[in-house]
């Protein structure tokens, strides 16, 4: 790789590499940030944009770009040229771009069953061991539960016992085996994916001991630092990771044509705290929003024995391009982001958990018991209509969608007004990959909101797209409804009738059951003569009251 330098500006086209939002216990702690490789060599080079804004949040890791770059004030450039470079090295300036499609597609689809992993773990900094950090054991337990016979070591700390589990069988429970599927796996030439069980192969990934020496160079001539007082900035991140590669044999030769053995790679850092090493205070967790089928996804996450897995989970979720999952349940205030606890992309309150309703559906890991829209409105207008909706982890067919593709009432006087976000619901029992719920959201019906215009269908999505921030409205439980005034439709949680079967029940003996729900769409607010609605025998406001038993027409 040569330097170029002149009075010029040179487009540059690649692919795009997104980070998701560092996070800090329960804040964003700051805004997406974005690189930029080359498909030929995965050398990362840092965005610096100016005067342009950034890509929107429906962009991903692996996204094919155009880049015009700023030669002056950007660094080394990947370009043969012997003119020296004015800015720093591995720094692109972008005074504009654009987005292309080219070349092998980037987008990964979840045919890579099992998942691989490449995992390190930092045990020494500058030649000394790493104080209060973790083994490698711990956390390959962490990941893949401990190997068959043994008894494993203990990975928490919490103050509440949960049944023992692993990041693979999170993931196979929550996506409903989707993720441990055998299934052949499209990046090693059809070969079948790696025996190991559960989502994330044990067999074909590797969990590593690394020891960082106190400083490095980039492949982009960028500088990092592993002392205590680094920067933990862009080029550390990336140059430590870039070590871990170089250090790794079984990695292979990153950067020929074929697909990496081992797509997702995560660097669990030690804590900043008690161990010597106070570097990269400011978060605890962040990684790459989409997983590019040739470079793959990086994570790094902190060494913390009591969050490790919850940590991994919202990394591995957002290699999937899943976004922050939100919360809006006092009306009129805006979302709270990564405020929704049952999801791990949301609020860290309570210990491990499954993905939200609008989460698993995008990706393919639940599907719909029963969709409204348009084509079936009428069914469920005035008409209190059930739906029974079996506790998520113990069935994919799990799912409330109510899609309003129906137009507004009454008829707007001017142009028609944007479609309502599309309603999920689901009920979530403490079963299985859902054990560690909060009591804010535990055997509740839970109704989310999707704020995007998307082939509904489950799955649709896959990996290829990110989606808007999905938001909890409500959280139910028995008896309690949710009026949903912009698609003017009323869902209520009725009660919990028992499994058919007996149901499921998790090694901690919580048996689950099925949540008899009912939803009623209305056109008037308030059920009176005027509209003819106080002497038509329907429930015309859904509020469970027809005709003259309803306050409304006395």
């Amino acid at each position: 790789m040569t330097t170029l330098a002149n009075a010029a500006f040179m487009p540059f086209e690649g692919r795009l590499l997104v980070l998701n939002e560092p996070r800090k216990a329960d804040k964003l702690v700051a805004s997406p940030t974005f690189a930029f490789y080359y498909p030929d060599d995965y050398f990362v080079y840092q965005i610096k944009w100016q005067g342009v804004a950034p890509p929107d949040a429906f962009y991903k890791t692996g996204d094919a770009i155009r880049l015009v770059v700023d030669l002056d004030a950007s660094g080394t450039i990947p370009n043969p040229n012997e003119n020296p470079s004015a800015g720093p090295p591995g720094l692109l300036v972008v005074i504009a771009w654009e987005p292309m499609v080219f070349g092998t597609p980037a987008s990964e689809p979840l045919g890579q069953s099992p998942l691989r992993a490449a995992v390190w773990v930092v045990t020494s900094v500058c030649g000394r061991p790493v104080q209060g950090g973790m083994s490698v054991q711990e956390v390959e337990e962490i990941i893949f539960g401990p190997p068959p016979g043994a008894a494993g070591t203990s990975t928490s700390t919490r103050a509440t016992a949960l049944p023992r589990t692993s990041l693979s069988r999170l993931l196979d429970t929550c996506s409903a085996g989707v993720l441990a599927a055998s299934v052949y796996d499209i990046f090693s030439g059809g070969v079948p994916a790696p025996a190991g069980g559960g989502a994330i192969s044990r067999a074909g990934s590797i969990v590593k001991a690394l020891e960082l020496p106190c400083e490095g160079y980039s492949g982009t001539g960028a500088a990092w630092s592993a002392r205590p007082n680094s920067a933990c900035g862009w080029n550390e991140l990336w140059g430590w990771l870039e070590y871990a590669r170089d250090s790794t044999p079984e990695l292979g030769q990153f950067g020929t044509s074929d697909f990496p053995r081992f797509l997702r790679q995560l660097l669990v850092l030690p804590p900043p705290t008690g161990s010597g090493w106070p570097v990269c205070k400011a978060w605890q967790q962040r990684g790459s929003l989409g997983c590019d089928a040739g470079a793959g996804c990086a994570m790094w996450v902190k060494a913390d024995r009591a969050n490790l897995l919850e940590w991994a989970a919202t990394q591995f979720g957002a290699s999937l391009t899943l976004r922050p999952a939100a919360a809006g349940l006092v009306a009129g205030q805006r979302p709270v982001a990564g405020g929704d606890p049952s999801d791990p992309l949301g609020s860290p309150e309570g210990g491990y958990r499954c993905f939200n309703a609008p989460h698993a559906y995008k990706l393919g890991f639940a599907s719909a018991v029963s969709t409204f829209d348009a084509t079936n409105r009428a069914f469920i207008e005035s008409n209190p209509t059930q739906v029974l909706l079996p506790a998520s982890t113990t069935n994919p067919v799990n799912t409330l969608v109510v899609n309003p593709t129906w137009p507004p009432f009454p008829p707007p006087a001017g142009p028609p007004p944007p479609q309502p976000p599309v309603l999920y619901g689901q009920y979530r029992s403490r079963l299985d990959g859902d054990a560690g719920l909060a009591p804010s959201v535990r055997e509740r019906l839970l109704l989310h909101t999707l704020n995007a215009t998307l082939d509904v269908s489950s799955g649709a999505l896959g990996t290829q797209q990110p989606s808007p921030s999905p938001v909890l409205v409500a959280a139910l439980q028995p008896g309690q409804l949710y009026r949903y005034t912009a698609g003017r439709v009323v869902v209520k949680f009725e009660g919990l009738q028992p499994p058919v079967n007996g149901g499921a029940s998790d090694p901690a003996g919580v048996v689950g059951g099925v949540a008899r729900v009912t939803v009623c769409g209305y056109r008037f607010t308030v059920e009176s003569g005027v509209e003819g609605g106080c002497y038509n025998g329907l429930d015309d406001d859904c509020d469970g009251l027809v005709d003259d038993q309803d306050p409304d027409c006395a």
